[in-house]
């Protein structure tokens, strides 16, 4: 927990203008709760508020606590605190306990603090605050408590050398003992949720006491999916999703909420059958990937319907054809299961249901094969389709994956020329109309209106030219409609 504590003369908290909590001689506590958070570390920082000494006695040295002065409390729950602006110009939050963990504990020090004998008012936690006060001196101080090392650098999280120079992941050092650990957990098993956001703890290094303890607390998490799509999504966009989705994996909580995608570490493990491990991909695929929501949840799903679709062809060999739309009929129903909205459900399914299709193209496809690729897809995926095209290119082969990316890059620049002169260029000549006249022997009116109609669909599909010669339309009309010809 992280406190910043102001010795005031007064201090007022209003909500919607109206006042929830005010005090005279006193501290404002503005507060904010760490997500490795405890109830042990709430009691030891309520201790630590009540016996700080920031009021002076007669020679003017800072000798008195609270209850020295009759003073009081107004607590102020203040997750900003935990605000990491060392990257970028938004602070990242990723520390600050949610909601569901740190009401709880901010109750717990404002308890905690009345059982040492002390008037304590506080605002409403999550509203919207007006804060005044009338700092004292000014006296302001931070205190913080953790049951861990010093979070203040990451100190606990980040990653440690060895005496070789080798980058070595740190354990999850501040967690509690497993016994305050099961009590945590059981109170709030939500805290795994926490701990899968970076810098997720490697699971394999944590203690074996730890891992069991935290397994147990799984089951704990059925019914709360909402909880879990939330921590899902902030997993995804950050910068390093695959260490949380490996610790959500070997916890248990993969399989309580996505069993989907656990068939998908089974299949990886067959290593008898020569194809590339479908789970490990599937990470490397959503840690290249641009790390947008929409883009991040198709990379994470886009493989998994070959646990459905797999067959083995009798010389060994493995296919899975048809996954990507099986894999689209999945989501959907993944996303029902999980809650998660449209947007972005609606486009995540068709980049499932899509994503094989950058990965056909080859250079010797016409400008009507770009044209039809480019027409047949729903409006608004291209752009996002060919990125997953990209970042589904994991080849370790020398030249492969630069080869594959150079062809999608291809691919996304014959169909911008396509559509620039697509734009100027009319579908059919001009006086194709009369050409057809003349050689059908027809006069103005509907018929030959709905054969224009006709050519210019065709065109549009990508099955016939843009702006050919005249003989090309009579060609492909005499295909279409022989009745028309004597």
């Amino acid at each position: 927990m992280r406190c910043v504590i102001q010795r005031v003369r007064h201090a007022e908290v209003r909500v919607n203008e109206a006042p929830v909590g005010a005090i005279d001689r006193g501290y404002l506590v503005l507060l904010a709760v760490h997500r490795l958070d405890t109830a042990a570390v709430a009691g030891r920082l309520a201790r630590k508020i009540a016996q700080l000494r920031l009021f002076p006695d007669e020679q003017g040295k800072f000798d008195r606590d609270l209850a020295a002065v009759g003073g009081a409390v107004l607590l102020v729950s203040q997750f900003t605190l935990y605000g990491d602006c060392r990257k970028g110009r938004r602070p990242s939050f990723t520390d600050s306990a949610p909601p569901e963990l740190a009401r709880p504990l901010c109750d717990a020090v404002a308890d905690a603090l009345r059982a040492e004998g002390l008037r304590v008012e506080t605002g409403i936690f999550g509203a919207h605050m007006d804060v005044t006060l009338m700092n004292d001196g000014p006296v302001t101080v931070i205190v913080e408590e953790s049951d861990g090392p010093d979070r203040s650098d990451k100190a606990g999280s980040a990653d440690r050398t060895d005496k070789a120079g080798k980058a070595e992941k740190a354990d999850r050092a501040d967690l509690p003992p497993p016994a305050d650990l099961r009590a945590l957990l059981a109170a709030m098993p939500e805290m795994i949720l926490q701990w899968c956001l970076p810098p997720s703890p490697a699971w394999d290094a944590l203690p074996a006491e730890h891992r069991e303890v935290i397994s147990d607390a799984v089951p704990a998490l059925a019914g709360k999916t909402d909880a879990f799509r939330e921590r899902l999504f902030e997993l995804l966009v950050s910068e390093k999703p695959a260490e949380g989705l490996r610790f959500l994996l070997k916890s248990g909580v993969l399989a309580l909420f996505l069993p989907e995608l656990c068939e998908t570490v089974d299949l990886s493990n067959e290593d008898d059958r020569r194809h590339k491990h479908v789970w490990d991909h599937t990470l490397q695929v959503v840690t290249q990937i641009e790390p947008r929501l929409e883009l991040r949840l198709a990379a994470l799903f886009h493989d998994i319907g070959k646990v459905r679709t797999r067959e083995f062809t009798p010389d060994g060999k493995v296919t899975f054809y048809g996954h990507d739309r099986v894999g689209g009929r999945m989501f959907r129903k993944i996303a029902q299961r999980l809650g998660i909205p449209d947007p972005p459900a609606g486009h995540v399914q068709q980049l499932v249901a899509l994503h094989l299709r950058p990965g056909q193209y080859q250079p010797s496809w016409t400008d009507s094969a770009v044209r039809r690729f480019e027409r047949e897809l729903p409006e608004g995926v291209l752009d996002d389709l060919l990125a997953l095209g990209r970042s589904d290119i994991t080849s370790k082969r020398p030249g492969r994956r630069e080869q594959a990316v150079r062809l999608i890059d291809e691919l996304d620049r014959r169909i911008r020329e396509i559509v620039a002169t697509d734009a100027i260029v009319p579908p059919l000549p001009t006086g194709l109309g009369n050409v057809l006249m003349e050689r059908l022997g027809m006069a103005p009116g509907p018929e030959l209106g709905r054969i224009m109609k006709q050519l210019i669909a065709g065109v549009e599909a990508g099955s016939l030219e843009r702006g050919a010669d005249f003989d090309y339309y009579l060609g492909k009309l005499a295909e279409l409609r022989p009745d028309l010809f004597p």
